[in-house]
């Protein structure tokens, strides 16, 4: 799929009109995706020495998540 570059907005096409059908499949998605849980994110900024080390760290992390949502459903 190419690129196509604009001088100016009012030179590219308009979006496509938003059905009733493009609309329920949103919904549809966002009810499935919030079955997940939302992940919950410690603010701030981390520092890694390796790549190893951010990887096992996000591994933790998506084990800790996982255990969570398997308490929440009791199970």
């Amino acid at each position: 799929m190419g690129v196509t570059r604009y001088r100016d907005a009012a030179e590219m096409a308009p979006p496509p009109p938003v059905t009733r059908d493009l609309a329920r499949r949103i919904r549809e998605l966002w009810r499935r995706s919030s079955a997940f849980g939302a992940w919950r994110l410690e603010p701030g900024v981390r520092r890694y020495r390796s790549l190893e080390e951010l990887q096992a760290a996000h591994d933790a992390a998506v084990i800790q998540h996982m255990r969570q949502l398997r308490a929440g459903r009791g199970g």
